[in-house]
């Protein structure tokens, strides 16, 4: 079974993000590859639509209409630093922040296709290197981290399903 994102797809997920009140996502042009988030969400600028972008536009936009949660307390991309022994450079792909700027959930977001395997990826490695290591790094920083989160959508038809893992 495939879980690339098809075209259908792709168009399914644009469909629940128009008709959304709180527009997060500006631009959605998955045939050009193309993507704009709204001025309010805090993080690093993102143009190019990937497959992995497009689960994250599906997954900010289900937070702040669906779920209620603040555009003001979501960042994307936020980037750590490690300087000792070498500099290295990580990046978290979305964190809710709460009321105390510590990270609420603290999102790694994959394709599909990663997310079940196909590509090869592993997923006890990617909880380990990319959740639980950067999660360290935002800790370094002196904030709490509540749940750490392994995310991706599914596809079936017409319905959108989340697909995670969801570690406190």
């Amino acid at each position: 079974m495939s879980y690339e994102l098809s075209d259908t797809h792709k168009e399914t997920i644009k469909k629940y993000i128009e008709i959304q009140p709180k527009k997060i996502v500006k631009i959605f042009d998955y045939e050009n590859k193309k993507i704009e988030y709204c001025d309010e969400l805090k993080g690093r600028e993102i143009k190019t639509l990937k497959d992995e972008e497009i689960v994250r536009a599906y997954l900010l936009t289900k937070f702040v209409n669906e779920l209620g949660y603040d555009i003001s307390k979501i960042e994307i991309e936020h980037e750590y630093k490690a300087v000792r022994p070498h500099t290295n450079t990580s990046r978290i792909d979305v964190i809710v922040r709460d009321k105390n700027n510590d990270a609420f959930l603290f999102v790694e977001l994959k394709a599909p296709e990663a997310f079940f395997g196909e590509t090869g990826e592993n997923r006890d490695q990617i909880i380990k290197d990319q959740l639980f290591k950067v999660a360290a790094m935002e800790e370094a920083e002196k904030r709490i981290v509540k749940y750490l989160m392994l995310y991706t959508v599914n596809v079936i038809g017409n319905r959108i399903n989340d697909e995670c893992i969801i570690i406190d």
